[in-house]
């Protein structure tokens, strides 16, 4: 049997109400419609914008949560390398490490 395993570098960037979401910038401004830190924001703020400024022919596109970007790892069989972008974030993505290994058991094996 062929097995094949594709891995991805994904970006954490926490919403104003303390949820990881899935975004290489620490701002809107670039990406999105919005402006500003992603720290400034909701994530219901976040979830309005479209986050495909500089792509128009690919359609609507949001800024996934972490959660959403796992459980599609998850479908896709697909490793997630985690990058949590600022230093202040260390400390709550250990929270956040936690949380993840608790609801999906089977992504730590990996």
């Amino acid at each position: 049997a062929v097995v094949s395993t594709q891995s991805t570098g994904i970006d954490i960037q926490y919403t104003a109400d303390g949820v990881p979401v899935v975004i290489h910038d620490d701002t809107l401004d670039r990406t999105t419609n919005g402006k500003g830190p992603i720290s400034d924001s909701t994530l219901d703020e976040i979830k309005t914008l479209s986050a495909n400024n500089n792509f128009s022919d690919v359609g609507d596109c949001k800024i996934p949560t972490l959660d959403e970007t796992i459980e599609f790892a998850l479908a896709h069989d697909l490793i997630l390398l985690f990058d949590v972008k600022g230093g202040i974030y260390c400390s709550k993505f250990t929270k956040t490490l936690t949380h993840i290994l608790e609801k999906y058991p089977q992504f730590s094996k990996k």
